[in-house]
């Protein structure tokens, strides 16, 4: 049992440093809360941070996901790229192409160590990294033997996930695309 007068507040940034505090996201898990550590998740928020709450079970099971899966992703992706002999320098880019390359560029230009303990150790890691694999396998699959009826399906299970940030994310990616697109211009 922990003392009464001790706080414990652990903390999580969702963004690297170089991005600066202003409007990130930093999970919140209170282990056990009091004056003190109020008064650090307001201090926390005059940085204009957005400090989100949860349970620790609730933080692993986001960052399965938000971490695991999209470092994992992005990794296979410019593993797939390199064997390909995909060179971005010189290459045929759509904007959806560019933008998963940028993210690519950005953890390639990080400290390895970040990524390989978030896919070392985080408690789910290792399933979360199935649960992609899986996923691959299953658009494989339904693009080699499925119909387009099959694939639309497949497309609506995986937007699902969006729930009702789906237009907003949408309309998100098309300022970003076309910001992208204006930049190489």
């Amino acid at each position: 049992m922990m003392r009464q007068d001790i706080e414990v507040v652990s903390i999580n940034p969702m963004f690297a440093p170089d991005l600066g505090w202003s409007a990130q996201q930093v999970g919140v898990v209170e282990v056990q809360s009091g004056v003190r550590s109020s008064a650090f998740l307001q201090m926390l928020r005059t940085w204009e941070v957005l400090p989100m709450r949860m349970s620790a079970e609730e933080h692993d099971r986001q960052t399965a996901f938000t971490q695991v899966v999209v470092h994992a992703a992005l990794l296979a992706l410019g593993l797939a790229a390199s064997k390909l002999n995909y060179d971005a320098q010189s290459a045929l880019l759509t904007p959806p192409a560019r933008a998963m390359l940028t993210l690519l560029a950005r953890i390639a230009t990080k400290e390895p160590g970040v990524y390989f303990h978030i896919q070392s150790d985080h408690p789910k890691a290792s399933e979360a990294r199935a649960l992609l694999a899986e996923a691959l396998a299953e658009v494989d699959r339904t693009a080699r033997l499925g119909t387009i009826d099959d694939f639309a399906k497949m497309l609506q299970r995986a937007a699902s996930s969006l729930g009702g940030a789906k237009e907003r994310l949408a309309m998100e990616s098309a300022a970003s695309l076309h910001k992208a697109s204006e930049a190489t211009r």
